[in-house]
């Protein structure tokens, strides 16, 4: 009787070490870090523009390429094994890559706006806009692209899924940096710099090649 006492005790207390109740499990580790990426870069994007209107913008952008990315991933693993941790690289790198071109575009298109007057101002901004740091974009997109393709050649399941998954991120978040990052900076215009928090000079900057 001694005996299954002491397993009873034994198997109780592995119970409460391995309880998924008692504090935070590892699963949750990549959905806190993503809030606190997501917090940083909405506090990081109002310091630099000073606006909720022109903050918002690299984020919608971002998140769009996260989901549209999320679901090409989606299609992609339902032919080929990929690892689960994709989904967290997948977010995290959409973010940071969406954020980061949009921000250069966002930027360089809030200078040629203050450059400009008239009524084709908008269209003009758009136009030097894609020109220019949009090319600077698609080049630095196509570089990390082309870095995470060597990835497919190894044999590693978890390297093949971040080249794969990390190949189709990089894609669509340019693809939304020269397509829909255009045009809702079209639509929004002059009215990017509304609902500001803090008072940012915006001025004309030096012609360029970029």
């Amino acid at each position: 009787r001694a005996l299954p006492a002491a397993a009873q005790r034994g198997r109780r207390g592995a119970q409460r070490r391995f309880s998924p109740k008692r504090g935070p499990s590892r699963n949750t580790a990549p959905a806190t870090a993503s809030k606190m990426a997501s917090e940083i870069q909405i506090h990081a994007l109002l310091l630099v523009f000073g606006s909720l209107v022109a903050a918002g913008v690299p984020l919608a952008v971002g998140g769009a390429s996260v989901l549209v990315a999320l679901a090409g991933i989606f299609i992609v693993a339902s032919v080929i094994p990929m690892s689960i941790f994709v989904l967290n690289l997948a977010t995290l790198l959409g973010l940071g890559l969406g954020v980061d071109y949009s921000l250069l575009m966002t930027s360089r298109f809030r200078e040629e706006l203050a450059r400009r007057e008239g009524p084709d101002r908008v269209a003009e901004s758009v136009r030097v806009t894609v020109s220019t740091a949009g090319r600077a974009v698609f080049f630095s997109g196509l570089t990390v692209l082309l870095g995470l393709l060597g990835l497919v050649l190894f044999e590693f399941m978890i390297l093949r899924s971040v080249g794969i998954a990390g190949a189709i991120v990089v894609g669509l978040t340019v693809a939304a940096a020269l397509t829909l990052l255009p045009a809702i900076l079209a639509i929004l215009g002059p009215r990017i710099d509304r609902l500001s928090v803090r008072t940012v000079t915006v001025e004309p900057g030096s012609d360029g090649p970029w």
